[in-house]
């Protein structure tokens, strides 16, 4: 709709009155969408810092500055490729992303489209327009078929595999002025809108999208645009019905609203699910702040001069700055809050002596909100001195600590469930003078899983060797694997296990601790109740098996369960002893991995100093 409407505008002033003038075209675009968007960005924003949980804050101010610059599809999918983003709740600024890309395609349109026009108009032929729009949509299609299967979370987002469907638009236009559409206009738009409501009922969620399925709306969309241009007759007629050309004229500010509101309802009244009750207020409350955007800044906006350009930029810029600049100034406060609980924490000095097992004790009234909105910058040293490997990095970086040049030389090889222990085996390493050495990697265990990546088959061949280089006294890395409702060994850890063994290598692996279906420090901060089995409390037999099964596997791997001080015998809480136990759904907080380095010491050191394999 996008691209048929955008282009039809830019090609009759060109064509018809011989008008080109991209500034008026953005200036107008300006005009028409700055005023509504940022008056929506603003007031999530204000929402946000009262009824947002704290934990998630940051992420949300930085979505709602990629907003503000029209690039929250690129922030989208810069979250999708980093791993400390990755597993965030949506943000209530989120529903932004097609309007970035629908602001990226209006500054390109008119440098692509316009020459293209003047060629073809230089010689006398429509051909150049035609297989320019045909050329780039043709090649945008086929990327969003590759990118849609080879990297669905970033082609949904990515300008390129959405780029053919504004250009498909575009050449409706070409194909509407230059051919005849008077007959069968009903059957089309039947054809048209039950493609449209077939598609979003019947295409299931599985398939990768946009890709060669994204057809299906795409061309019942072309169809109802082509059967109302010339006529407006038979089911047509029901279209232009008044209420529902009202409700498409205000379709614009409906689309911002209701996500915000959908987002702040669900967090203020604390639901999972939404009735089809909550639903009719949810919408009918978007309709009510859209009829009021519409009359309290549409309206007025419309008085003034429409096609003057510095008008029109002035105009936005007015509803830009105070937005961005409160934005920005948000992102400073929430940056220091996170950098001090980082600093906190890193020289936190936990307690000497061995913890008594876990008991539930899931009491958060006492921790500040200073602490949820620092828990996801809460980490590892390794995260902020790039030397913790990325999703898509192959090379195995090594960073050492502990007691440097010792010949007792220990390294640490695994994903993030790996590296979430490094802050109290730095402190292992310094009392007890051997060099730690650590190689990880973001959502790559030692040992490839089923579903691996390229890059982590590839890191893990790189780890092996430069653990057969080092040649450590011993491998530390995850004995298990959970998930949010099982504990297993993956074959590949046993092929790692195997082969470390086979080189004369001794491997001491540490228990997986519990994953969530949730967000832990949300789920603390909204029910700070404090109960013994409350909604963010977990059996433990949901969570791990009976018994540490890498236990059975004894001649490979020498075990450490710390499951005892991360679960009672029946449940597994995340809050203990006034702490946060998580920073997220499945990493433990720093600080709980800090305050459990005596209780770990206890049970490595043995298992160090014995020389047996």
């Amino acid at each position: 709709m996008s691209g048929f409407l955008m282009s039809s505008i830019l090609l009759r002033n060109y064509f018809k009155y011989g008008i080109y003038s991209p500034l008026s075209f953005w200036s107008n675009i300006t005009r028409k969408v700055f005023p509504v968007a940022y008056v929506v960005i603003g007031t999530t924003l204000i929402f946000s810092y009262f009824y947002a949980s704290p934990s998630l804050l940051l992420s949300i101010i930085n979505e709602a500055i990629a907003a503000i610059l029209h690039a929250e599809n690129l922030q989208l999918i810069r979250n999708s490729i980093d791993y400390l983003a990755s597993g965030t709740s949506p943000s209530p600024v989120q529903q932004f992303w097609a309007l970035s890309l629908q602001m990226q395609f209006y500054l390109l349109l008119p440098v692509v489209i316009i020459p293209l026009a003047v060629l073809s108009h230089k010689l006398k032929s429509s051909r150049p327009l035609y297989y320019g729009v045909v050329s780039i949509l043709l090649i945008s299609f086929l990327i969003s078929v590759y990118m849609s299967y080879a990297d669905a979370s970033a082609s949904y987002f990515h300008p390129m595999t959405r780029l053919w469907e504004f250009f498909w638009g575009v050449g409706v236009y070409l194909i509407i002025v230059n051919l005849s559409f008077n007959r069968f206009n009903s059957f089309y738009c039947i054809v048209g809108v039950v493609l449209i409501f077939g598609g979003a009922f019947f295409i299931p969620k599985s398939f990768a999208y946009p890709g060669y399925i994204a057809l299906v709306p795409v061309l019942g969309a072309s169809l109802i645009i082509i059967s109302g241009v010339k006529s407006q007759s038979g089911f047509n007629s029901l279209l232009s019905a008044k209420w529902l050309v009202y409700l498409g004229g205000i379709s614009f500010s409906i689309y911002l609203w209701h996500w915000p509101v959908l987002y702040f309802y669900k967090n203020i009244f604390n639901l999972d699910y939404i009735s089809v009750v909550h639903g009719v207020i949810i919408i009918s409350s978007s309709i009510c702040l859209a009829i009021f955007t519409k009359y309290l800044i549409e309206f007025p906006v419309s008085l003034l001069p429409k096609n003057n350009i510095y008008i029109n930029f002035l105009l936005g810029t007015i509803f830009f700055l105070p937005v961005a600049f409160g934005a920005y100034l948000l992102r400073l406060e929430l940056t220091s809050i996170s950098q001090s609980m980082y600093s906190k924490w890193h020289s936190y000095a936990a307690p000497h002596q061995v913890l008594e097992p876990l008991e539930i004790n899931n009491d958060p009234s006492s921790i500040p909100r200073n602490e949820f909105i620092g828990a996801r910058k809460v980490v590892p040293v390794t995260y902020r001195i790039d030397c913790h490997q990325s999703i898509d990095g192959v090379e195995a970086r090594e960073c050492r600590f502990g007691s440097l040049g010792s010949e007792k030389k220990v390294m640490l090889v695994g994903g993030s469930h790996a590296a979430q222990w490094l802050p109290a085996l730095k402190n292992i390493a310094v009392v007890n003078e051997f060099e730690l050495i650590s190689v990880t990697k973001s959502s790559c265990p030692l040992g490839v899983i089923k579903d691996a990546n390229d890059s982590c088959v590839s890191w893990n061949k790189n780890a092996v060797k430069l653990i057969e280089e080092i040649s450590p006294v011993a491998v530390i890395t995850n004995s298990t694997r959970t998930t949010s409702a099982t504990e297993y060994i993956p074959d590949g850890y046993l092929n790692i296990w195997k082969s470390l063994f086979s080189s004369n290598i001794k491997v001491i692996g540490i228990r997986d601790n519990p994953r969530f279906s949730y967000d832990v420090p949300d789920c603390v901060y909204k029910n700070k109740d404090p109960v013994s089995d409350g909604p963010c409390v977990k059996s433990r037999a949901a969570s791990l098996l009976d018994k540490d099964p890498s236990i059975a596997y004894s001649e490979l791997i020498a075990s450490i369960d710390m499951s005892d001080w991360l679960c009672s015998t029946t449940h597994c809480p995340t809050v203990n002893d006034g702490m946060l136990m998580y920073r997220d759904a499945n990493h433990i907080h720093l600080p709980y991995v800090k305050y459990l380095t005596a209780s770990l010491e206890s049970k490595l050191m043995p298992l160090l100093n014995d020389q047996t394999h």
